[in-house]
């Protein structure tokens, strides 16, 4: 009798793996398998049950692959989706319409231009000599309503010459910008000569002469005789000059040319006319018609109302200067679109049954981010604040400093920390400025240049200029802000410190 673990020996199915193309039934093969024939082991032989062959053929039939082929899918249209750009083109419309030359339509100034019209009305239309004074702070319009009305004059009533006296390296130098404007050859250069030359020009028989001096107060000078002999010239008899002064003094005529006040005759004396400072209202006014130009071509608004309040508030109460209000507002245009161009949308392409294929400026993009009043104020702060001061609020770091300024307040801190002289007049910072342009061959600015370089620092609050009645190159500049302030603001501490260790040898 054979012990209770005697093996007994069972046989069942086993699948070989073959290739597909073999049958189904030739993967059936025995396979001996010893099993103990425990409890256990007995339960598991009894109940095991050998398949029939017809569910042998359906278990391998059911292969993945064939699973796979009997599936039925169902596909779903999707709608396709781009990243889009940002429309960029409401902010270059906006910009081009804020720019600070000559606009089609010139705004709040009608009283004005009725004036200069009747002006040029009765001495060019008439053939009688005349002079008029234009006075007002800068940005007021005076330039652009005497262009206006000068492009209604017909050449053929009379020649005219426009001439800025900024750019005069001397005051003498205005005689021969007028007999070059006039096609005059003088014999010399002397200046009485040159008077003279103008004197017969001026009495001679022709079509009337216009001559416009731009920046008038420039001519200023101790005796003050070149402004004189400017004004004398239309009251002398047989005279066809016609002479328009332009200037920011509002009083040049009554502090400067008493002399000529006595001298004249009451009807050959200069006629006056004032620009005063926009006002808050006419600059609302100005702003709004320029942004009107700019919706016709795009619908997008730019500059939120809110915004456009503030911004002349705030100019209406320093300055009035319209340049001022339009170039804040083109940066801050240039800030929000600067933040825009960072920014992508994910948009549908075809949900509203549009093509796909349609060209670009068909397109959707990022909504336009409008200029708010905290970005008006932030740029604001920037151009009649401290620098430090509005980095501080706003967190900003841009470099905002072109290099002629940033050597020009080197030079000036260079007087500041190594003369005596705390306030240096403009001739001389031009030349201390100049040697350390020459150290690091750039090429320095002309006198004229530098002298629009100091007020526009004075403009921003680093400088304070006192100007000199007699010549500009004599007016004094010092600084409001110091050192350390000065090198944060520049951003650009190894200039400043390699200016600073030069500053010995440099001529003071």
């Amino acid at each position: 009798m054979a012990s209770a673990s005697v093996q007994q020996r069972l046989t069942f199915p086993v699948r070989k793996s073959y290739p597909r193309s073999v049958k189904a039934k030739e993967n059936i093969s025995t396979c001996e398998v010893k099993i103990c024939s425990s409890p256990k082991r007995k339960l598991f032989t009894e109940g095991h049950v050998e398949s029939s062959p017809e569910k042998r053929k359906k278990d391998v039939n059911a292969s993945p692959s064939t699973l796979l082929s009997g599936l039925k899918v169902t596909t779903k249209k999707l709608t396709p989706v781009q990243l889009f750009p940002p429309n960029v083109n409401s902010y270059k419309l906006a910009r081009r319409a804020l720019h600070s030359g000559m606009p089609e339509r010139l705004q709040c100034r009608e009283k004005e231009v009725s004036t200069l019209n009747e002006f040029l009305q009765k001495t060019i239309k008439k053939n009688k000599p005349g002079s008029l004074y234009i006075s007002g702070p800068p940005g007021t319009g005076k330039t652009a309503s005497l262009t206006k009305v000068l492009e209604k004059i017909d050449n053929k009533e009379c020649e005219h010459v426009w001439i800025n006296c900024m750019a005069l390296k001397s005051t003498s130098a205005i005689y021969e910008e007028i007999g070059r404007g006039f096609n005059i050859k003088f014999p010399n250069t002397v200046e009485r000569a040159m008077q003279s030359s103008l004197e017969e020009l001026f009495t001679s028989k022709g079509k009337m002469l216009l001559v416009i001096l731009d920046e008038l107060d420039q001519l200023s000078s101790k005796y003050q005789s070149t402004l004189y002999s400017l004004f004398e010239y239309p009251a002398l008899e047989g005279s066809r000059l016609v002479l328009v002064g332009i200037s920011n003094a509002l009083d040049l005529t009554d502090r400067l040319l008493p002399r000529l006040q006595a001298k004249l005759m009451a009807k050959s004396r200069p006629q006056l006319l004032n620009f005063a400072p926009y006002t808050k209202q006419q600059l609302v006014t100005i702003i709004n018609e320029r942004l009107s130009e700019a919706c016709t071509e795009s619908n997008e608004v730019v500059i939120k109302p809110a915004a456009v309040q503030l911004l002349s508030v705030k100019i209406a109460s320093v300055a009035g200067d319209a340049r001022k209000a339009l170039d804040i507002a083109r940066r801050a245009i240039d800030i929000a679109e600067g933040e825009a161009r960072k920014q992508t949308t994910l948009r549908a392409t075809s949900d509203d049954g549009s093509n796909p294929n349609s060209p670009r400026k068909n397109r959707p993009g990022a909504p336009v981010k409008c200029v708010d009043p905290v970005l008006i104020m932030k740029v604001f702060n920037q151009v009649y604040g401290s620098y430090v001061t509005s980095d501080q609020i706003s967190g900003s770091n841009d470099d905002g400093f072109p290099v002629q300024q940033k050597l020009l307040l080197c030079a000036l801190l260079v007087f500041t920390k190594f003369s005596k002289q705390r306030e240096p007049t403009v001739g001389k910072m031009h030349g201390v400025y100049g040697q350390i342009c020459k150290r690091r061959n750039i090429t320095p600015v002309d006198q004229s240049e530098f002298w629009s370089l100091c007020e526009l620092l004075e403009s921003r609050g680093f400088l304070n200029v006192k100007k000199n009645k007699s010549e500009v190159r004599m007016s004094k500049v010092s600084l409001r802000v110091d050192e350390q302030e000065i090198s944060s603001v520049l951003q650009d501490k190894t200039l400043v410190a390699s200016i600073m260790d030069e500053a010995r040898t440099l001529k003071l």
